[in-house]
């Protein structure tokens, strides 16, 4: 059987929606922490290119040398959060390890990792503390064991999704992960304001600006045509940007019918020679995909489809080594 794009499409573990803003005070926070018992499973986050003002400015960058070799135990908490971006990245020692930690209300939050390819941004993290409650989800809080915002410096509008695992318990400890999807693909990533505000039965605030380093990309033309046929549909693949972990390519339809119903997708099964590569989503004119490291080729099938007839257009080959 053959799919589309959003069909084929991953869904996130556990999403919220949710919105801050800076200057808050001490009763209104209150308040905001209380609402954060029905949180519901959906993550929204901030996206827009203007969100990069507040994330350049914060704190010094942890040097991309500082990785984890000498912490091989957080690759092991991405192999039990079955998120495969981050064990690879930590099979690579692609993460940069971070030693930040905040104690409120009796638990002490350690950021541990983080990482960010260009579009997915990583963060693992350890709480502790005799508070924690032994039980998570069902009815006890949120389904992940936590919550938390990220900081805007102007409004609360914008969004960007992601993928937080559950809570992993760790002898006394709870560990987690979050990976997100940069949408807006932000070149001036340095630092991650993040605050949690619920971990494992507890309310608190434990806030940092997370260190922030870009792993190593390139950006390659393609000036590549895919066409119907007959020639009745044509798009254009301009560029593409490989990252580490994500493959992010640019195309522009330069001629179709216009009927109605007309929508131009992707065949869900990606082939690739070498390692896998897998849709994540399309956004302005651009397809987003999750990649292992060591793919060497991506082949795309477009198509348009109108009710239930396709049809096809010519593949599309990426060479990324």
């Amino acid at each position: 059987m053959r799919n589309d794009l959003f069909e084929e499409i991953e869904v996130p573990n556990t999403e919220v929606q949710h919105a801050i803003k800076q200057g808050i005070s001490k009763g209104k926070q209150a308040q905001k922490l209380r609402k954060n018992k029905t949180i519901s499973k959906r993550i929204s986050i901030f996206s827009s290119v203007a969100a990069a003002a507040v994330l350049a400015s914060g704190l010094v960058i942890a040097p991309i040398g500082n990785v984890l070799a000498e912490v091989p135990f957080i690759g092991d908490y991405y192999q039990k959060f079955q998120l495969s971006i981050g064990k690879e990245l930590a099979s690579e020692q692609l993460l940069t390890k971070v030693n930040e930690s905040v104690t409120n209300n009796g638990v002490t939050m350690a950021i541990t990792s983080a990482f960010y390819d260009g579009y997915f941004l990583g963060i693992t993290f350890k709480a502790t503390g005799a508070k924690l409650s032994d039980e998570i989800g069902d009815g006890k809080g949120p389904e992940s064991g936590y919550t938390f915002d990220l900081f805007k410096q102007n409004d609360d509008t914008d969004e960007f999704g992601g993928t937080n695992a559950r809570l992993v318990k760790e002898g006394d400890a709870y560990v987690g992960a979050i990976i997100f999807d940069n949408d807006r693909e932000l070149n001036n990533l340095t630092t991650l304001p993040i605050t949690f505000t619920y971990i494992a039965g507890v309310f608190g605030e434990w806030t940092f600006n997370v260190p922030i380093e870009t792993l190593p990309s390139k950006t390659q033309s393609l000036q590549q045509a895919s066409s119907s046929k007959d020639q009745d549909y044509i798009v254009q693949f301009t560029d593409a940007i490989i990252n580490k972990t994500s493959l992010i390519v640019h195309f522009d339809i330069q001629k179709q019918a216009g009927l109605e119903g007309e929508r131009f997708l992707f065949r869900g099964k990606v082939k690739t020679k070498n390692g896998y590569a897998s849709l994540r989503r399309e956004h302005n004119n651009s397809i987003i995909l999750e990649k292992g490291i060591d793919t060497e080729t991506v082949i795309l099938e477009p198509y348009f489809k109108i009710g239930k007839k396709e049809i096809d257009l010519t593949p599309i080959e990426i060479q990324l080594k």
